[in-house]
């Protein structure tokens, strides 16, 4: 069973992936469009970055996403 990643760990992911997509060239992120099977080592690479760095981020407590007065969510609510 995978495991469950909270609504913030996502929110981290879109910023590292956008900005991921950002700075690769065109040819690039036309292999990672063309590649719907997510086989290619190109996917794989960019792939194995944006986990690991959303992770990284994830859990770093300096990290500005990680601020109490970032979440939407009140930590009564939870």
């Amino acid at each position: 069973m995978p495991e469950f990643k909270t609504q913030h760990y996502w929110r981290i992911h879109r910023k590292v992936t956008q900005k991921a997509l950002r700075n690769l060239s065109r040819e690039e992120r036309a292999i990672l469009a063309a590649d719907v099977g997510h086989e290619t080592r190109e996917f794989r690479r960019f792939e194995a970055y944006v986990n690991s760095e959303t992770l990284r981020l994830y859990e770093d407590p300096e990290f500005p996403y990680n601020a109490p007065e970032t979440f939407k969510v009140s930590y009564h609510e939870v």
